[in-house]
């Protein structure tokens, strides 16, 4: 099919697939690191939060960036709920979240 299209609507195609998969095990690798250097943004926490509700329940949350497509087809779910039970109520930490490697330096 590639091979119908023009040259530079490939390298593009190409590129941006590159990059879009490059930024998905970026953020997988650092979701699984204690003390990721990306723990300072809040987007990064909450998307850390929803990643290891997916480690919960395998048939949840399998967007790595961004939650949209799980929300659209009924595979999302918020990691309040699942926090509070697991933790007794304390919403601020996460069980998986323990069990992370350490960082590298």
């Amino acid at each position: 099919m590639f091979f119908l299209l023009p040259l530079e609507l490939f390298v593009v195609t190409a590129v941006v697939g590159a990059t879009s998969f490059y930024a998905h095990v970026l953020l997988d690798q650092e979701y699984h690191v204690e003390n990721s250097r990306l723990e300072r943004f809040a987007w990064f926490r909450r998307k850390q939060q929803l990643h290891f509700v997916h480690h919960l329940h395998a048939d949840r949350n399998f967007a790595v960036i961004d939650f949209f497509w799980d929300r659209l087809i009924g595979t999302y779910q918020s990691s309040e709920a699942d926090v509070a039970d697991l933790d007794n109520g304390t919403p601020n930490s996460h069980p998986v979240e323990k069990t992370c490697a350490p960082a590298s330096t």
